[in-house]
């Protein structure tokens, strides 16, 4: 129990930040879950992967990354407690808890929208969209009533879109036209990266947790850590465009790339602004 603990549950209880046991755990439960429980799932209940895919999933990232804040002490927002315990809502709204909250309700999603619109001919794709995105906004409109750094909010988002934009519009003048999904990728990795390198630099009250961020980090500096994500990012899509997989299998990958850049981004960036004076 002593190494298990050590290894999960001070993480969780005590936010001791990660190690190297629950960052490698963590990784194999995400790949499992994404490519063996998910995926499966999404081809049976919706079908080809496209923008709108992304774009749901996407605004359960969203969601996601603002319950995140919910159990933080140090937030304006805080609701419950961190908890290693399943059976207490703390745990869910913690890593691993708030992954396997956020899957759940979007496969539940699937499956119901799938039924209806097999049943009764509705238009899945929109029905979707109707339930997550009224949510989000709703929590949105909360969160932001509550922020107490709202500029430093806001100038940070057109950070990473302008970045974002200026990438694009280099790799369109290069002849290297990127698609919506390769755009999708590279701005969550700016998100990742910029909201972590503002984190670091002007709040002091936050340190990296992860253990391979924290490394390089602490070995170079937090400017390059925006750099090297972004490298990276362009390194994978370069790959896919010159391999042989099919376009449905280079989206998945893309879209694990997506989701996993914002899921970190949004929840550094709402703690930035969340946080208590």
């Amino acid at each position: 129990m002593g190494f298990f603990y050590d290894s999960f549950g001070k993480t969780i209880t005590e936010d001791a930040g990660y190690n190297i046991v629950n960052t490698f755990a963590y990784v194999i439960l995400a790949l499992v879950l994404f490519f063996f429980v998910l995926l499966p799932l999404v081809k049976r209940w919706y079908g080809k992967l496209d923008l709108h895919f992304f774009l749901y999933t996407l605004s359960i990232i969203f969601i996601g990354a603002m319950l995140r804040v919910a159990e933080e002490s140090y937030s304006t927002l805080q609701w419950f407690s961190r908890s290693a315990n399943p059976l207490e809502m703390g745990f869910y709204f913690i890593t691993p808890g708030v992954y396997l909250l956020l899957v759940a309700f979007a496969l539940l999603l699937l499956g119901i929208t799938c039924f209806l619109k097999k049943k009764y001919g509705v238009n899945q794709k929109y029905l979707l969209f109707s339930i997550t995105i009224p949510i989000a906004i709703v929590l949105f409109i909360f969160f932001l009533c509550k922020m107490t750094f709202v500029l430093d909010f806001f100038l940070i988002i057109l950070c990473i879109l302008g970045i974002s934009a200026l990438i694009y519009l280099i790799f369109y003048v290069i002849k290297f036209k990127l698609n919506a999904f390769e755009t999708l990728a590279i701005t969550a990795q700016l998100t990742d990266g910029i909201a972590t390198f503002s984190a670091l630099t002007f709040y002091p009250y936050f340190r990296e947790q992860h253990v391979v961020s924290n490394f390089v980090i602490q070995s170079i500096g937090n400017w390059v850590f925006p750099l090297i994500k972004l490298i990276l990012v362009i390194v994978v899509i370069i790959i896919l465009r010159n391999s042989n997989m099919s376009e449905n299998k280079k989206n998945y990958i893309l879209l694990f790339i997506t989701l996993f850049g914002f899921a970190t981004g949004l929840r550094d960036l709402f703690s930035i602004v969340n946080h208590l004076i």
